[in-house]
């Protein structure tokens, strides 16, 4: 259920430019557990550097 929920989060903070839910998203599908505020604090890092969003 997990899994799902991440994906769907994950979707949904792509289109509407929602880094930290689009982190939060990822991290779920990931691990199909709620993240903690660091994870998902790292992958939104992850994903701003990937997307050329972070300095």
């Amino acid at each position: 259920m997990g899994e799902t929920l991440g994906h769907i989060k994950k979707v949904v903070g792509n289109v509407t430019e929602d880094r930290e839910v689009e982190a939060e998203g990822r991290a779920e599908e990931k691990t199909g557990d709620k993240p903690d505020d660091e994870t998902v604090q790292q992958v939104e890092d992850d994903v701003q550097a990937a997307r050329g969003e972070k300095k």
